[in-house]
């Protein structure tokens, strides 16, 4: 067993930086190349797979997001909005359309490597209320920050900076990762933990989600442009991924899912 599980490992470091494999639960670490997706609805911890809940859709909001939310000096790729990479996370888009079998949101990955903790920041996108949630899997916690509008930014598996219920401005630090306990996580589990870090990020109020590459400001938008990620090249369509079900399969090797960094 030992034997298979460093063969996989090795498979694993052999891709490119961009493309670390994903556990069987969503989280990335060096211990297999699929997650079979679909565990159950995510209820009150949105941290697990399935359908976010609820049926009735947010007000639409715009160009919200006025400060960069991550460091993007050491990004290398980001995940398509509605890939099959990770696990399902899928709900109510912007248009009131009940969407299924999907990740709607973006898996963020940085040449961090995964023992520098807490390297890597998160911003609070505009103004709002940190909340925290724990995780499903319990890496570093969620940090929201929640605007007026109740549209959220969600961090995923970070260690936060501020206190629940703290009101932030606009580009104000709330969190970073790779978590603290990351290692600790993947010793306790027998697994082989990642070699680098990844951040995934959703932009969502109640079940309704976007993109967050929607609903940037122009210098905001501009930076991620510089980088290679645009809405053009970094969302598939409803209507593709519907023709093109994930099929319950998130295939985090599989570089269509993602785009790599340019600038």
């Amino acid at each position: 067993m030992r034997t298979r599980i460093a063969a996989l490992a090795l498979a694993a470091a052999a891709l490119a930086v961009a493309a670390p494999a994903f556990s069987d639960n969503g989280y990335p670490g060096n211990d297999g190349g699929q997650n079979a997706g679909g565990q159950s609805w995510q209820g009150k911890n949105d941290g697990g797979s399935g359908w976010l809940g609820g049926d009735t859709a947010a007000k639409p909001v715009g160009a919200i997001i006025v400060a960069n939310p991550i460091d993007l000096d050491t990004i290398t790729s980001i995940s398509l909005f509605r890939s099959c990479a990770g696990h399902d996370y899928s709900g109510i888009d912007a248009q009131g359309k009940r969407e299924t079998d999907r990740s709607m949101k973006h898996y963020v990955n940085s040449s961090i490597a995964a023992g520098d903790a807490d390297a890597l920041h998160g911003y609070a996108p505009f103004a709002g209320t940190v909340t925290t949630q724990p995780e499903t899997d319990p890496i570093g916690q969620q940090v929201w920050v929640t605007s007026k509008s109740g549209w959220a930014l969600v961090f995923f598996h970070g260690d936060p900076l501020v206190k629940p219920g703290t009101k932030v401005k606009a580009g104000q630090p709330v969190v970073a990762w790779p978590a603290k306990n990351i290692f600790d996580y993947f010793k306790a589990a027998g697994r082989y933990p990642p070699t680098i870090t990844t951040v995934d990020v959703a932009f969502r109020n109640g079940a309704t989600v976007d993109s967050f590459l929607l609903h940037m400001a122009p210098k905001v938008a501009a930076m991620w442009a510089a980088k290679g990620f645009t809405p053009a090249n970094s969302i598939v369509s409803q209507q593709a991924r519907d023709a093109a079900p994930c099929n319950g399969v998130y295939d985090w090797n599989n570089q269509s899912n993602f785009v790599s960094a340019t600038g």
